[in-house]
């Protein structure tokens, strides 16, 4: 059945959001005091108007979320109090179950019997708020100084799902971050890197604990990149050791690695359409199983992340902040990217409508994000709490409705990269073909 895996995958969310004695003690700061008496904002509903991504006047969104439900509104002031019940633990831990349900319920695509996940790094900026500052770190100059905070993101580029999110300060580098999130990677994790993490830490760092990766070089830093490149050869093994430098980087994430330890590596080199030499590194040195002609394709992939990161801060607001609060900043984030993932859900089971309007098209089809994230918005509350027969038939219309709005998915053109002007002061920000659903 085509369905089958988003019902089974919408039930286990639903079923996840469901308070029992367990939950109470894990996610209420006074489990015994709060979500007991029967009350317009039930903890499923608290929790569904922070999943709902808040971007709008709170009286507005309670206005429409409670019209849908055919109850009385409460007062902004009841919400903001209701959702300082519930730890951000919740949200964190209902985005792991939206990335490990799709694992579950679907079947993933994968390259070679690898998950091709990319790693990128974003920042962003914060309410003005001394203790927000404190929680999650500062980011200034010689004249001032605002809350800020940076999120390394691992990235599922072929299923549209994000696996896994750190946040850190931003003098805290992002390479950093990675080399401890290392050694915790599925062995069937095949990692993308931009440039910005080359370092021949990182295949050793991969090789020891089981997965592979595929890294960017720079072309203007190491002698052995700058003579391959020289040089007549497409692709060539050599033997690598992290410096000094990058030893010590990496013993302060808690992983050792001795002075004495290499490991073997293999880089390719691509022409781009531009003229430009591309430099990859990769733990793949099977020429037969991943030939040279595989690996522009892959690494291309990583675009994905970029645009990820796009559709997260534009699409969903993410710095549009509901709250003021730091643990409601933290609700506010990652019901982003478990919303993100619930979306991906729902766009992976309608595949095949959509390859089917794509045969008569130009261009392939693919579901227009931006649309379809305010539907699902306003049909939370018929997915998520209306009993079985009918979430599963509202579901289905929900569906149905995304597949009407869909956008052509033309080749991205190859071009100079234009470095924009942070407009920080800016209130409105104009962006061509972009209106807000939320």
């Amino acid at each position: 059945m085509q369905h089958a895996p988003i019902f089974k995958a919408i039930r286990d969310i639903r079923e996840f959001l469901e308070l029992d004695t367990q939950k109470r003690h894990a996610y209420l700061y006074e489990p015994h005091r709060w979500f007991i008496r029967e009350s317009p904002l039930l903890f499923s509903r608290t929790v569904l108007l922070v999943l709902g991504l808040l971007r709008n006047s709170l009286s507005i969104e309670l206005f429409d979320f409670f019209g849908r439900l055919k109850i009385d509104s409460v007062t902004k002031s009841a919400l903001c109090q209701r959702r300082q019940l519930i730890k951000p633990a919740f949200f964190r831990d209902l985005f792991v179950v939206t990335a490990d349900v799709f694992y579950k319920r679907f079947k993933a695509k994968r390259w070679k019997g690898f998950r091709l996940i990319a790693i990128d790094g974003t920042g962003f900026r914060l309410p003005e708020d001394n203790d927000i500052g404190e929680s999650y770190g500062w980011h200034g100059n010689q004249h001032n100084r605002v809350p800020s905070t940076r999120a390394l993101i691992a990235f599922d580029v072929l299923n549209k799902i994000i696996y896994d999110v750190e946040h850190h300060p931003r003098e805290v580098s992002e390479v950093k971050v990675n080399y401890a999130w290392i050694p915790d990677f599925p062995k069937d994790f095949l990692a993308v890197y931009d440039r910005g993490f080359a370092s021949y830490a990182i295949p050793l760092l991969h090789l020891r604990y089981g997965s592979n990766c595929i890294v960017r070089l720079r072309t203007d830093v190491s002698p052995v990149v700058k003579q391959f490149i020289q040089s007549t050869d497409k692709e060539r093994h050599i033997n690598v050791s992290p410096k000094h430098k990058c030893r010590r980087t990496v013993a302060q994430q808690g992983v050792r690695i001795d002075h004495d330890e290499f490991v073997k590596v293999r880089l390719l080199k691509i022409l781009l359409p531009t003229g430009e030499v591309e430099i990859l590194m990769t733990t793949l040195c099977d020429k037969r199983k991943y030939p040279h002609r595989f690996f522009a394709g892959l690494y291309n992939a990583r675009w994905g992340v970029e645009t990820a990161i796009f559709c997260i801060k534009s699409y969903g607001k993410l710095t549009a902040f509901s709250s003021y609060k730091p643990e409601g900043i933290e609700q506010d984030i990652w019901a982003q990217y478990a919303m993100y993932n619930i979306q991906s859900m729902m766009i992976t089971s309608q595949e095949d409508e959509v390859k089917k309007v794509s045969q008569k098209r130009k261009y392939p089809a693919t579901i227009n994000r931006n649309v379809t994230l305010g539907l699902i918005k306003r049909n939370l509350t018929y997915v998520f709490l209306d009993p079985m027969r009918k979430w599963k038939a509202r579901l289905l219309v929900l569906l149905d409705k995304m597949t009407h709005h869909l956008e052509a998915k033309r080749p991205r053109p190859s071009r100079p990269r234009n470095r924009k002007i942070l407009r920080g002061q800016g209130r409105h920000i104009y962006e061509s073909n972009y209106k807000p659903t939320l």
